[in-house]
């Protein structure tokens, strides 16, 4: 399919299928909305988008990156509402799955709705945050594998932590530091207790970064310096990384 972007009239349709999803959770996504002229139009130059099945938030955020940055030449794209909606749609199945009874889980509204002037939901949406953490990272996307491992439609409480402040998920110190003391590059899966509220824990990090940032830097601070300065809870994750 060629990509496209809604307009108005497209974005509104879909703000209403997904709150009547609240409703009728049977409801089918509206495909037909993404190559109705009536709601949406192509971008140029004309790419093609594919609807490829993706194992991790990884995967999406690099063919995204392709598609938009390297073929479509979109200009800030993280300010086009309809771009992502009409996205959002497209790959509807695999962001919002049915169950067995073909019943959409309702999710948070930020999840399929990007909010471009909310840095709070700026990073939830399932296809921006993927797409922003490899553009911001794009010289080694890898480095972001602690906010971009799981699969599409599930962040993890890990992604949702280090969601919340868009200085985090852009530095690249930061997101080494997390994906070094948390991810398990051989059994590629989270060290057990980074996602709980135990000590040390993602959610943890995220506040102590907050107060770090109250005296430093943090764009100008090694992951490797930023690891020696945190507290002793850390302990338990830092200790396999010697």
């Amino acid at each position: 399919m060629i990509l496209r972007q809604f307009n108005q009239k497209g974005i509104d349709a879909f703000v209403n299928y997904r709150s009547g999803l609240l409703v009728t959770p049977e409801s089918p996504p509206p495909v037909e909305l993404l190559e109705n002229p009536a709601f949406s139009e192509i971008i140029h130059p004309e790419t093609s988008v594919e609807n490829i099945i993706f194992e991790t938030r990884l995967d999406v955020g690099k063919y995204l990156y392709k598609i938009i940055v390297e073929q479509a030449k979109i200009f800030q794209p993280e300010k086009n509402l309809g771009l992502w909606i009409w996205l959002t749609l497209f790959y509807f199945d695999q962001l919002c799955p049915p169950d067995n009874q073909g019943k959409r889980k309702p999710m948070h509204e930020a999840r399929l709705i990007f909010h471009p002037h909310n840095f709070r939901w700026f990073y939830r949406h399932l296809l921006v945050g993927p797409f922003l953490a490899v553009k911001a990272h794009y010289d080694n996307p890898e480095r972001a594998i602690a906010f971009l491992s799981n699969p599409l439609h599930k962040p993890g409480e890990i992604a949702e932590q280090l969601a919340s402040r868009l200085e985090v998920v852009t530095n690249p110190n930061i997101l080494e530091l997390a994906t070094k003391l948390y991810y398990n590059e051989t059994k590629k899966t989270f060290e057990r207790g980074a996602a709980s509220d135990i000590k040390g824990s993602a959610r943890r990090l995220a506040k102590v970064l907050n107060q770090f940032d109250l005296t430093w830097y943090l764009y100008g601070i090694s992951a490797n310096d930023l690891e020696v300065l945190l507290p002793s809870e850390f302990d338990r994750f830092r200790k396999r990384l010697k």
